[in-house]
């Protein structure tokens, strides 16, 4: 491979990796229901996971969110409903999702295990964790327009925005922009050190815990291996 690809290698699948957590953390779609059914989204995970760890996929967290993936359960004719539900549960039920996807509510009930209430806790979108999200998010010139009615500390959202830089470090490599690269890499050092690193792994950990599906206990583990590998 000439210096040029193999430079550009390691953004390019780490971007497309943060892009796909943060889908596959979100309401699934009929699409991604589909992918999954017929295999596509196995494949296409197993091949980022090669390209990231090699044929033996490092890490036994990514080993198994590979097999899971390919697990039989997708072949159940209630599919897309059945991960709604589940996705329902697990982050967005209306009384007391089994996990927080928010920055600051996950950080709270994290100290204060065993609360089951809302009293007294951080408001979605005025805590200090999403008014700094948003103001990364500023300083990067990530336009959240089409995400105004969620929070800044989602879980999705903070991936995306991964996504993003990572894929703006890949643009400053290939125009060899000494100026943007600095700037993207100060983005991303400062991102990862101020939030991912407040609860992205403790979040991946509680999804594999707490899931009931296959589809869920995968893309926890996925997140594990993954994010262990960027914030060391």
């Amino acid at each position: 491979m000439p210096d040029s690809q193999a430079s550009l290698a390691g953004p390019t699948v780490e971007s497309d990796v943060y892009l796909l957590l943060a889908t596959l953390l979100r309401l699934p779609s009929r699409e991604m229901a589909a992918r999954y059914a017929d295999g596509t989204l196995a494949s296409g995970i197993a091949e980022h996971a090669r390209a990231i760890w090699g044929d033996a996929l490092g890490p036994r967290e990514a080993g198994e969110a590979v097999g899971l993936f390919s697990s039989h359960e997708r072949r159940g004719p209630s599919l897309l409903s059945d991960l709604r539900y589940e996705h329902t549960r697990l982050f967005e039920h209306p009384e007391f999702p089994a996990i927080q996807r928010y920055e600051g509510l996950f950080g709270f009930f994290a100290k204060n295990p065993g609360l089951r209430s809302y009293h007294g806790a951080p408001r979605r979108f005025v805590n200090p964790e999403a008014i700094d999200a948003e103001r990364c998010y500023r300083r990067a010139g990530f336009d959240r327009s089409d995400e105004l009615n969620e929070p800044a500390d989602s879980v999705s959202t903070e991936l995306e925005f991964m996504y993003r830089l990572v894929g703006a470090k890949r643009d400053a490599l290939d125009a060899a922009d000494s100026e943007a690269l600095a700037f993207a890499n100060a983005c991303i050092d400062e991102f990862k050190g101020i939030h991912l690193k407040n609860w992205m792994l403790p979040f991946f950990e509680k999804v594999v815990q707490e899931s009931r599906t296959d589809f869920y206990r995968a893309t926890g583990l996925l997140g594990i291996a993954f994010l262990r590998e960027q914030l060391r």
